[in-house]
């Protein structure tokens, strides 16, 4: 029989494929569905992705942002979320985001309630982090176009460096 343990093991190796290097923290301040959330999230990458690349990026065939996020109630019997997000072609991590990233927490604050966005200390600490919600009764919601992130330019020029 295999584990929550073997198999959150598993889905965080899976996710370590990708890059990802922001962590992305809410807590709702209502009790909201999960569906809820997920559209809060979509929202959130939406906003990040407008940013990025103007209005109607969609359109123009830009892949932007994407995301794997975990659900879960928190204590307080809130929605809250964990999600890691990267972008195929820019390190969202770099400073020259930092304060898109601030922007976007603090719109996120505004609509929903706590949000905590930070470039995160290490791919496996987040990894780990999100895939614990395997083992939980929790739910994960992985972006449409996430296999784009194992394939742009920062997946090709990290596989170049490691080679």
């Amino acid at each position: 029989m295999i584990s929550r343990t073997d198999v959150a093991s598993g889905y965080a190796d899976l996710m370590g494929r990708f890059a990802l290097p922001l962590f992305l923290t809410q807590t709702f301040t209502n009790r909201a569905h999960p569906e809820t959330v997920e559209k809060a999230h979509r929202h959130t990458l939406n906003l990040l992705n407008r940013e990025l690349h103007g209005n109607n990026w969609r359109r123009r065939g830009i892949i932007g942002a994407q995301s794997i996020m975990g659900i879960e109630r928190h204590k307080s019997g809130f929605p809250h979320s964990h999600a890691v997000i990267g972008h195929p072609d820019l390190d969202l991590g770099a400073k020259e985001y930092s304060a898109l990233r601030r922007s976007l927490r603090l719109t996120c604050e505004a609509e929903w309630g706590f949000s905590k966005l930070e470039v995160a200390k290490s791919p496996a600490h987040c990894n780990a982090y999100v895939s614990k919600y395997i083992c939980k009764d929790g739910e994960i919601v992985l972006t449409a176009d996430l296999q784009a992130l194992h394939s742009g330019i920062l997946a090709t020029q990290a596989s170049l460096i490691a080679a």
